[in-house]
């Protein structure tokens, strides 16, 4: 049996919010991992004779880091189709089934539209937080190297 567009055009709306979903949820766990790299090599740089001032660079721009992470999270807001919502104004409009169903179809289509603009916002804080890590990493090699 060939499936509808209708069909269709569901799956593939539920492929691209699970989609957006991993994405989102990929970039939290890269921005902590890398976060918990940097504190490493600023732990070590710390425990390597008295402080000095690339020690102390170091660990403020691991605090930067940490808001780095902090900023991922908080921008991670991907959003789903709220049914309930669909499923009260069935009640309010007086739909048959072929209106409901078109209603909830649009609105899984406009959650997914709208997760666009989250993804691009989570990978523009991601790729903000993994330089930070970056000079984080590196100021704190410097640091033992000196």
């Amino acid at each position: 049996m060939a499936q509808t567009p209708e069909e269709w055009l569901e799956v593939q709306a539920d492929r691209a919010l699970a989609r957006q979903r991993a994405q989102a949820d990929t970039a939290k766990l890269l921005a902590t991992f890398a976060a918990g790299v940097a504190g490493a090599l600023v732990a070590t740089a710390l425990q390597v004779g008295a402080p000095e001032g690339l020690d102390w660079a170091s660990a403020w721009l691991l605090l930067m880091t940490f808001v780095g992470v902090l900023a991922v999270i908080a921008v991670d807001r991907v959003a789903e189709a709220d049914h309930d919502k669909v499923l009260s104004l069935r009640v309010v409009r007086g739909w048959s089934q072929e209106d409901l169903l078109a209603e909830l179809r649009v609105a899984e289509l406009k959650a997914v539209y709208s997760n666009d603009e989250v993804v691009r916002a989570v990978r523009g804080a991601l790729a903000l937080q993994l330089l930070l890590a970056l000079a984080t990493g590196v100021v704190a090699a410097a640091s033992l190297l000196t």
